[in-house]
């Protein structure tokens, strides 16, 4: 054999050696990756898994947020929607104070913590809410309308048509203040303007179906009184 083929045959022998210590090599970094991506696989597996869990309800997903993000207005602020939901009203309170104290801006915290003193009753306490509304936002129709409704509570049937007005004017499509404005309206004995109020919160609100009670209630008591008169 030449020199010239013994180092062409020696060259051929060290290519292959490297190629096999090469291959061999591949062979723990491919099992390296395939653990990395397992692992990657298990952990996002894992943190879905457990989000689902606490996504289950609005209630445990808000309370989440709220642990994760105790300094942010927002996340009490739906945690107090959530709430609401529930009827849960006077943790909705408690919610909404967490949510104006860290953003005393944030006027629909307020707006739904007068809503659920209104549902416990507490007018007077609903309207002392509202008026700090008010005051950041003067322009808040649903602000207007929880005031009207608080009002309406306390029998104060004039502040109810004025804070109802006021609500429609801000929105004029407004149907359930139109629909407190005619409860007052009646409530006072002015009947005319009682059934134009109550017409029109049909007519913005077909679905408003304390509209049409109060409408058929009247409707049905002077059918009774023009009886009693004729009898």
């Amino acid at each position: 054999m030449s020199k010239e083929q013994l180092a062409k045959s020696t060259e051929l022998r060290a290519e292959s050696k490297n190629s096999k210590l090469y291959a061999n090599s591949s062979k723990p970094l491919r099992w390296i990756e395939l653990i990395v991506v397992i692992t990657l696989v298990l952990i996002y597996g894992w943190a879905t898994h457990q989000r689902n869990f606490v996504w289950k309800d609005d209630m445990t997903l808000y309370l989440d947020v709220v642990e994760k993000s105790p300094s942010k207005s927002r996340a009490y602020s739906s945690l107090q929607v959530a709430f609401m939901s529930q009827g849960q009203y006077r943790e909705a309170i408690e919610a909404g104070k967490s949510a104006v104290y860290l953003n005393p801006c944030n006027v629909e915290a307020y707006n739904n913590m007068a809503a659920a003193y209104g549902r416990l009753g507490l007018y007077e306490e609903a309207i002392v809410v509202l008026k700090k509304v008010l005051r950041y936002a003067p322009d808040y129709s649903d602000a207007y309308y929880n005031l009207g409704v608080s009002y309406l509570g306390l029998g104060q049937y004039k502040e109810v048509i004025e804070a109802s007005a006021r609500a429609i004017y801000f929105k004029p499509d407004h149907a359930d203040a139109y629909n407190n404005l005619g409860i007052a309206f009646l409530r006072m004995g002015c009947n005319t303007e009682g059934i134009n109020a109550l017409k029109k919160a049909i007519h913005y609100g077909p679905d408003t179906v304390k509209a049409y009670n109060n409408l058929a209630c009247l409707y049905q008591y002077r059918k009774i009184c023009r009886g009693c008169r004729g009898s």
